[in-house]
């Protein structure tokens, strides 16, 4: 399994009062930013040109993809998770749109496209239920 914010391994679980809250740790250091992002935003240039759109960030760890389809967040969510790759989708922010936030922090260029090819089967599937 992959281990990353994209891909990773969902496997450990911390227990708050709030639910479960999966906590990941890993000692190599953090891409550089920039890199990180340029990567990303290549990889959904090049798969997802027709299902989302996406604004470059001017930092952080994340990037906010908005589906141009309506789905349901949480199912993907699930879906996502049953095939170890973790997505935070927009709900948790309050954000009203079908968003996502993908990160690009700590997965190689070889993790993100793997993780981005499995979440559109994975949106395909939702939305062909």
């Amino acid at each position: 399994g992959h281990l990353s914010s994209l891909l990773c391994l969902c496997g450990n679980l911390h227990y708050t009062g709030f639910g479960e809250v999966p906590i990941f740790l890993r000692l190599e250091s953090l891409e550089p930013q920039g890199l990180g992002i340029m990567k990303l935003t290549h990889l959904l240039n090049k798969y997802f040109t027709d299902d989302a759109i996406w604004e470059k960030p001017a930092g952080g760890f994340f990037i906010r993809v908005v589906l141009k389809e309506k789905i349901n967040l949480h199912k993907l969510y699930k879906e996502c998770l049953n095939r170890s790759i973790l997505i935070n989708p927009g709900f948790i922010y309050n954000d009203p749109a079908p968003s996502i936030r993908l990160s690009y922090a700590y997965a190689t260029e070889k993790e993100m496209e793997e993780g981005i090819i499995q979440l559109k089967k994975i949106i395909k599937l939702i939305h062909n239920l």
